[in-house]
């Protein structure tokens, strides 16, 4: 299990960063950076503008990004309710944000607007070889307590608290039978539909949403896939 890969910070700013940018083709890490975002709080759509202009619009709960590309440099993210404008708001983040060349970042919205929505930045590095999967799991529901996960029936990641993130797991391609218990339990919290891994391709699985409000969810995403560079 390699745990180097992974840095998780709070940081508002990023998260409009990233949900501004529209979706576009890669860039070389010596060129720019690349973000992506999941919407895991509790709170409606969102509308993302860039440098004063429309970006990403109708973001919602699970509904991830995918990686996009952007230029190193600073930017001014503006974020509003879907469907507004800057004049009409309320601009809910305003701020200039950074973003380095040759980084890869998720980042997760976490809490609900009463308690807050705080962002968990993730610094992905994928690597897979061409005979595993990489798995990394992370636990994004910020009110559900510490979890086990579960893969075919044993735990392979014990005692995960909020907002950690762990990994990658290093595993054979096939198909597994993911669950979320409530950790030292059998308490299941989320069953996982199936999921098959390829060889070559590298995932994160984030559980999202709340446990007292019933939007825990699991969401599964790529992060990498050498087999396209074949």
């Amino acid at each position: 299990m390699r745990n180097n890969k992974l840095v998780l910070v709070g940081a508002a700013a990023a998260l409009s960063a990233l949900m501004a940018m529209p979706a576009v083709a890669a860039a070389d890490a010596h060129e720019g950076a690349k973000i992506r975002v999941l919407p895991g709080a509790d709170a409606p759509a969102v509308d993302i503008w860039l440098n004063g202009a429309p970006g990403v619009t109708g973001l919602d709960f699970g509904q991830d990004t995918g990686y996009v590309a952007l230029d190193a440099g600073e930017y001014q993210i503006q974020v509003v309710p879907a469907g507004a404008t800057l004049e009409e708001g309320p601009v809910v983040v305003d701020a200039t944000v950074p973003f380095e060349a040759g980084t890869m970042t998720t980042i997760v919205a976490t809490g609900s607007l009463d308690t807050g929505i705080v962002p968990q930045l993730v610094a992905d590095d994928p690597a897979p070889s061409a005979d595993m999967a990489d798995v990394k799991v992370g636990h994004m529901s910020w009110d559900a307590p510490a979890v086990d996960i579960w893969a075919n029936g044993s735990v392979v990641v014990p005692g995960l608290e909020f907002p950690n993130v762990e990994g990658p797991l290093s595993v054979p391609g096939g198909a597994y039978d993911f669950d979320v218990a409530v950790a030292g339990t059998e308490d299941i919290a989320i069953d996982i539909p199936e999921l098959t891994l390829d060889n070559g391709v590298a995932y994160s699985v984030y559980a999202i949403g709340s446990i007292t409000n019933g939007s825990l969810t699991a969401v599964p995403l790529v992060d990498a896939d050498t087999r396209q560079a074949n």
